[in-house]
């Protein structure tokens, strides 16, 4: 077996395998997920910021909206009139991180196969990536022939092209029954909830894989044994494929030690070879990626020892950049990258390497001191969010008091004591 799919749906964990390595982690967020529909309240407003704080369930983290996201047709005009409305109808976007909570949208829309519905808007929505202006036109010509059957807004995907405007006309159909339905119960109930889950980890995960055309999957739900069959009829026609069944997710973490996996990437220091090695350290604004040399002397000259460290440093930061699904600000220090020359080489290279690996990332620049700087949108959870938690000796610090410390702690207090000694003499 060389590629392997493990899925521990109670965990919400799913690892792809290949000849032995880790080529892919996907994490989804217990509470929240994206694209989820819920019945929001509005709890506090914050005029300097021009946004709001809605409360999605109790005692849980608060949702953040802008007030350019809240639909208009739901509210009254005017932001003292926001805290008269008692329930509003928001749409996750991106999930929790760290001490934030989900950011929201009033703008809601359903997901098809081929297209997004956008109930709420009136006019058309043309994906941007669209170049040539042949496939332009059909586009904008599909979409004007189906908005005329339609309520609120599409947009149609890329791969459309290859459906019917049949298949396309019952999809939408499809999605405005779905809708009605969660106007509904929006409107029966009066209480938070959510109203509306369209995809499930499972199918997540087989869209998320389905390149990758795995030869055994493994799972700890027998409930979803029987989807997982029908929905690879669909993706995999004519390859076989082997289901394995664990009843509890300990037996598969023990076989297949996902927890020494996990762990394994949660180190901040990661090996490339021949003494050198990186330091991936996460803080709160933004995440650092130290490349060091290291013991590695193999090569004559330092040109081309740099230029031989920094091209396996970027290539494996790529690689862990997508494994650990680190987003924000990514701040890459290589060594010995001061000429133009070398710059413009990494910089050729790991762009080259994301659109390789189709890493959604954009390069912002290359400072003087030979720092890259990149930007990648947050996609789920990390996993740093989702398997670690704060330190209640070191307080997020990342460090315990040393021996001097607690000596001169020590110090300090009998010191305080001889004095209040001599005082009361």
């Amino acid at each position: 077996m060389s590629t392997n799919l493990i899925l521990l749906e109670k965990c919400s964990l799913s690892l792809l395998f290949s000849l032995k390595k880790t080529k892919n982690i996907f994490i989804e967020h217990k509470d929240y997920q994206i694209n989820d529909i819920y019945i929001g309240k509005i709890s506090s407003l914050i005029p300097s910021l021009n946004a709001a704080f809605i409360t999605l369930e109790p005692n849980k983290k608060n949702g953040f909206i802008s007030f350019s996201k809240l639909k208009k047709q739901s509210l009254k005009k005017g932001k003292k009139s926001y805290k008269n409305e008692k329930f509003v109808l928001v749409q996750i976007i991106r999930e929790p991180s760290g001490n934030k909570g989900p950011n929201l949208t009033g703008n809601l829309h359903l997901k098809g196969k081929y297209v997004y519905l956008y109930p709420l808007l009136t006019s058309l929505r043309l994906i941007k990536s669209v170049k040539p202006t042949y496939k332009k036109n059909y586009f904008q010509t599909l979409g004007h022939l189906l908005t005329q059957k339609t309520f609120g807004s599409i947009c149609v995907k890329l791969e459309a092209i290859i459906s019917s405007p049949n298949f396309l006309t019952k999809e939408i159909q499809i999605l405005q029954i779905q809708w009605i339905k969660i106007l509904n119960r929006f409107r029966k109930i009066n209480q938070f909830n959510r109203i509306g889950r369209q995809e499930t980890f499972l199918n997540k995960v087989l869209f998320l894989y389905s390149k990758f055309l795995p030869d055994l999957i493994c799972i700890d739900s027998k409930s979803q044994i029987s989807q997982i069959k029908n929905s690879l009829c669909k993706i995999y026609k004519k390859k076989k494929i082997v289901i394995k069944f664990y009843p509890t997710g300990y037996e598969l973490i023990k076989r297949y030690s996902v927890d020494l996996v996990i762990n394994k990437f949660l180190k901040p220091t990661v090996f490339l070879g021949k003494g050198s090695y990186l330091i991936i350290e996460k803080t709160e604004a933004l995440t650092v990626i130290d490349i060091n040399s290291g013991s590695f002397t193999s090569l004559t000259t330092l040109q081309n020892t740099s230029t031989w460290v920094n091209s396996a440093a970027l290539y494996q930061v790529m690689h862990q950049i997508q494994l650990r699904n680190l987003g924000g600000v990514i701040i890459l220090d290589l060594i010995d990258s001061y000429t133009q020359r070398d710059q413009i080489f990494n910089l050729q290279y790991f762009n080259a390497l994301m659109r390789k690996n189709k890493l959604l990332s954009t390069i912002i620049q290359m400072s003087e001191l030979g720092l890259l700087e990149i930007i990648r949108n947050r996609q789920g959870q990390n996993i740093y969010d989702a398997f670690t938690y704060e330190c209640n000796l070191c307080r997020g610090l990342g460090y315990r008091n040393s021996i001097s410390i607690n000596s001169l702690q020590k110090d300090y207090l009998l010191l305080l004591d001889i004095q209040n000694t001599y005082q009361f003499i």
